[in-house]
């Protein structure tokens, strides 16, 4: 009798972890996305409102790019203007190169970060290198150009924001839907 009350209790234990297991895996993508805000990571800064044509005064910002290469990848990441001034709401752009170091082919993804919070909200890609998994034959070198736009009324105090891309290694089966 003693041995049947323990197996129940063991088979409703199994069964909450794995009806816990399930919700969890349910809500982990948007518990994701709250966590990424309160931290100020955008994840898909392409607010398309962002580039549409503003109307009143503008004002210049700084635009600093960051460029780093992660997973050990054999990959050299430049950029080619590492500060841009830049006027909020203009089309704004700058070109990275990447090349692949070593004699295999290397596939990887760039993620981006922009800070601070408030302009990574209001920008707009229009073109990026971050929306592709991207395929480098050995030896490679290509250009990878960035155009943004900055909405108008990023708030006052923002005077300098932040473009960090890094790449990651990415599992050549595993590719990403296309947009």
């Amino acid at each position: 009798m003693d041995r049947d009350r323990r197996n129940r209790v063991l088979l409703l234990s199994l069964v909450f972890i794995a009806a816990a297991m399930f919700g969890f895996a349910f809500v982990n993508v948007p518990l994701f996305q709250v966590l990424c805000r309160a931290l100020g990571i955008n994840l898909s800064p392409n607010n398309p409102q962002a580039a549409a044509p503003a109307q009143g005064p503008t004002r210049e910002v700084r635009v600093g790019f960051v460029a780093s290469v992660a997973d050990g990848l054999p990959l050299r990441l430049q950029v080619q203007e590492a500060l841009q001034r830049y006027r909020l709401g203009e089309r704004g752009q700058n070109l990275y190169w990447v090349e692949n170091l070593s004699a295999d082919t290397v596939y990887f993804r760039a993620i981006h970060s922009v800070v601070p919070e408030d302009a990574a909200r209001k920008m707009s890609l229009l073109e990026c290198f971050c929306f592709d998994d991207i395929t480098l034959a050995p030896r490679e070198r290509r250009e990878l150009p960035v155009i943004y736009v900055f909405s108008r009324d990023l708030r006052p105090e923002v005077g300098r924001i932040t473009m960090s891309y890094t790449l990651y290694r990415r599992n050549p089966d595993e590719r990403t839907p296309a947009r």
